[in-house]
C-alpha cells in the first residue's frame, strides 16, 4: 500500500514539476521578445536618421507580428511610406516583404502574393540577394497555399538561384520537395528533400533535420519502400529527443504509426498513434491531434472493433468542424462510409459517402474524388439502384483524367445507351397498360349511360375528359417511339465511329513504326493514350479534333498533350513529333 502511494506521490511531483519547468521555459522566452521590442523602441527613439529609423520599424514590425500584428502592419505601411517618399528601396522593398507575410499571415494570399511581388521588383534594384531570395521562397509558399504549385515551384527555384544563404536554400529545396511529392513525382521529392538536409547538417540545424527526415520518410512510404521510409522515421524521432522538440517527435511517430499499419503490425500501429496523440494534445495543435484520431480509428477498423473506431471518428469530426477543415472532415466522412460498407449498413455508408463528395469539391485531390464516387456507385448498384450508380459512375468518370481505352469507351456507351432505351421501353409499356385501363372504363361508362340520362349526362363530362387524355398518351407514345427509334440509331453511329478511329489509329501505328532508335533511359515511355494522342498530333490534328476522335473532353487531351512533352523533355509539337520519327516512343 506503502509502495502504492509514494510512485503517486512521486508521479504526481513529477508531472506539476514538468509542468512548471516548460511554464517557465516559455515565460523566458516571452520576457526574451518583450526585451528585444522595448530595446527597438528604445533605438527608435533615439534615431539620428531617416533610414536608421525606416530600418528600425520595419525590424520592429517583425518582432510584433506574433504579439501585436496591427501594430506590425502599421509599422511597416508608416516605414513604406517614408521610404518611398525618400526613395530608399531598400527600406521599402523590406516593408512590402513584412507585409506579405504579415497578410500570409491573416490568410490574406492574394494581398500577401501582391506585397511581396512588389517587394521582389524593389529590392532587385538593391542587390540584396538575401531578402530576394526570402521574398521569392514567400511567393512560393503564397502560390503553393493558393493551389498553383507550378507558380509556386518556379519562385522556390529563383530563391534558390539568388540565395547566397544556406537556411534559405534549404527551405526552399524543403519546398521544392513538397510540391513534387504533391504531384506524385516522390522520386524528385526525395532528391530536393536531401538538398535540403545537407545544407542543414551544414548549419548543424537539429530542428529541420528532424523534419527534413521526416519528409523524407513520408517520400519512402508513399513509394512503398518500407524500410527506408522506417529508417528515416526513427532519425527524426532520435534528433527530436536530443532537442526535446515534441512536434518533431510526434510527426515522426506517425509516420511510424502509418508503417506500422501498412505492414499489418495494427498493435504496433497503435502504439505509435496513441503515443503522437498524447504529444499533440499537448501541444495544442488541434489539427494534428484530430488527425491522430482518425488513424486509430483507422486501426480499430482494420481490428473490427467498430464501435471504438466510429468513437474516434466521432470525435475528430468535432474538430475538423471547429477549426472548418472541408478536406479533412471529406476525408473522414469517407472512412466512415468504408466502415458501414464493411458493415453492409448501406444507407449508413451512403450517407457519409455523399457527406464526403459533397466536401470534396472543396478539395484539389481529384483522385479522392473518384475513389468516393466509386464507392457510391458500387453500393447504389449492390441495391439495385441502376439510376443513382449511373449518376456516380458518369461523376466517377468526370472526376477521373484519363481514359482507359477506345474498348472501354464503347462499352460505357453501350451501357448507357442500353438503360436509356430501357427506361423508354418501360414508359412505353407503362403507357399501354393505362391507355388499356382506359379502354376498360369507357366501356363501363358507355353501358352506364344506359341507365339514365342524368348518369349519361354526368358521365358525358368524365368521358370528355378520358378522351383528352388518351389522345396525349397516345401523342406519348407516337413520340417515346420516336426517341428509341433515334437512340438506337446515334448508338450504332457511335459504334461506327469509335471502330473508325480505332482503324485510324491501326493505320497510324503503322505509319510511324518501322526500324527506329530505341528509347534513350533519359527519357519515359509513352502510355498507350499518350502515343495515340501524339500519332494525331503528327497527322497535324488540333486538339479539339484529336478530343472528338477518341471521345475525351478538350482538357483531358491537353492534360496528354503536357505529359508527353514532360516525358520527351519538349517543349512543342513539332519537338515531340520529330522524337517520335526517331524513337520507339510508346510502353509495353
Amino acid at each position: 500500500m506503502w509502495n502504492g502511494f509514494f510512485r503517486y506521490f512521486r508521479g504526481y511531483i513529477m508531472k506539476h514539476f514538468c509542468f512548471l519547468f516548460i511554464l517557465l521555459g516559455f515565460s523566458s522566452i516571452q520576457v526574451q521578445a518583450q526585451e528585444k521590442i522595448d530595446s527597438l523602441r528604445a533605438s527608435l527613439q533615439l534615431a539620428q536618421s531617416n533610414l536608421e529609423q525606416i530600418d528600425l520599424q520595419n525590424k520592429l514590425a517583425i518582432e510584433l507580428k506574433t504579439i501585436n500584428l496591427l501594430e506590425a502592419f502599421q509599422l511597416s505601411f508608416k516605414s513604406l511610406k517614408a521610404a518611398s517618399e525618400i526613395g530608399y528601396s531598400k527600406g521599402a522593398g523590406i516593408a512590402q516583404s513584412n507585409l506579405g507575410l504579415f497578410y500570409y499571415l491573416k490568410n490574406n494570399i492574394d494581398s500577401a502574393t501582391f506585397f511581396n511581388k512588389k517587394a521582389v521588383n524593389q529590392l532587385a534594384n538593391t542587390g540584396d540577394s538575401v531578402e530576394i531570395s526570402r521574398n521569392y521562397n514567400r511567393l512560393g509558399v503564397d502560390y503553393y497555399v493558393a493551389g498553383n504549385t507550378k507558380e509556386a515551384a518556379k519562385n522556390y527555384l529563383l530563391a534558390i538561384t539568388w540565395s547566397n544563404n544556406s537556411r534559405l536554400k534549404a527551405n526552399a529545396y524543403n519546398n521544392l520537395g513538397m510540391i513534387s511529392k504533391h504531384n506524385g513525382d516522390h522520386s524528385q521529392a526525395i532528391f530536393y528533400h536531401s538538398q535540403a538536409l545537407t545544407l542543414y547538417e551544414l548549419i548543424d540545424d537539429k530542428l529541420f533535420q528532424s523534419r527534413t527526415y521526416s519528409n523524407l520518410g513520408g517520400c519512402f512510404l508513399m513509394r512503398k519502400n518500407f524500410q527506408s521510409a522506417e529508417e528515416n522515421y526513427q532519425i527524426a524521432v532520435k534528433i527530436g529527443k536530443e532537442i526535446s522538440n515534441t512536434e518533431c517527435i510526434a510527426q515522426a511517430e506517425n509516420g511510424l504509426g502509418v508503417i506500422a499499419l501498412k505492414k499489418g503490425e495494427t498493435s504496433l500501429a497503435l502504439q505509435f498513434f496513441e503515443s503522437s496523440l498524447n504529444l499533440y494534445k499537448q501541444l495544442n495543435l488541434n489539427k494534428e491531434y484530430a488527425q491522430q484520431m482518425v488513424n486509430l480509428g483507422d486501426v480499430y477498423t482494420l481490428k473490427t472493433n467498430y464501435s471504438k473506431a466510429i468513437l474516434y471518428y466521432s470525435n475528430s469530426i468535432q474538430i475538423f468542424e471547429q477549426i472548418d477543415d472541408k478536406q479533412s472532415l471529406s476525408a473522414v466522412y469517407n472512412n466512415l462510409g468504408n466502415l458501414y460498407n464493411k458493415k453492409k449498413q448501406n444507407k449508413l455508408a451512403i450517407e457519409n459517402f455523399e457527406k464526403a463528395i459533397a466536401l470534396a469539391k472543396f478539395s484539389n485531390e481529384q483522385n479522392f474524388k473518384v475513389i468516393i464516387a466509386k464507392n457510391l456507385s458500387s453500393i447504389y448498384e449492390e441495391m439495385g439502384n441502376s439510376e443513382k450508380a449511373l449518376a456516380y459512375r458518369k461523376l466517377y468518370d468526370t472526376y477521373k483524367e484519363d481514359v482507359i481505352n477506345v474498348a472501354e469507351n464503347i462499352k460505357y456507351l453501350e451501357i448507357d445507351k442500353t438503360l436509356e432505351v430501357s427506361k423508354k421501353d418501360k414508359q412505353l409499356a407503362q403507357k399501354n397498360e393505362e391507355l388499356s385501363a382506359l379502354e376498360s372504363n369507357r366501356i363501363w361508362l358507355i353501358m352506364l349511360l344506359a341507365l339514365s340520362l342524368l348518369i349519361a349526362l354526368i358521365f358525358y363530362g368524365l368521358n370528355q375528359k378520358r378522351i383528352k387524355k388518351q389522345v396525349d398518351l397516345e401523342q406519348n407514345i407516337v413520340s417515346i417511339s420516336k426517341q428509341i427509334a433515334s437512340l438506337k440509331t446515334e448508338n450504332s453511329s457511335l459504334k461506327d465511329q469509335l471502330i473508325l478511329t480505332e482503324n485510324e489509329l491501326a493505320n497510324l501505328n503503322t505509319k510511324y513504326s518501322g526500324n527506329k532508335e530505341k528509347l534513350p533511359e533519359s527519357f519515359t515511355s509513352l502510355s498507350k493514350r499518350e502515343y495515340e494522342v501524339l500519332l494525331f498530333i503528327a497527322e497535324g490534328l488540333t486538339d479539339k479534333e484529336i478530343c472528338e476522335k477518341i471521345f475525351v473532353s478538350i482538357n483531358t487531351v491537353r492534360t496528354h498533350t503536357r505529359r508527353i512533352y514532360d516525358k520527351l523533355l519538349v517543349n512543342n509539337r513539332l519537338e515531340a513529333v520529330a522524337m517520335l520519327n526517331k524513337y520507339q516512343l510508346a510502353g509495353e
